[in-house]
C-alpha cells in the first residue's frame, strides 16, 4: 500500500512540475 501511495505522490509531483514548466 505504501508503494502505491509513493507512486501517487511522485505522479502528482511530476504533474505539478509539468504545469509549472508550461
Amino acid at each position: 500500500m505504501k508503494g502505491a501511495n509513493n507512486k501517487a505522490q511522485s505522479d502528482k509531483a511530476r504533474i505539478n512540475d509539468e504545469i509549472t514548466n508550461v
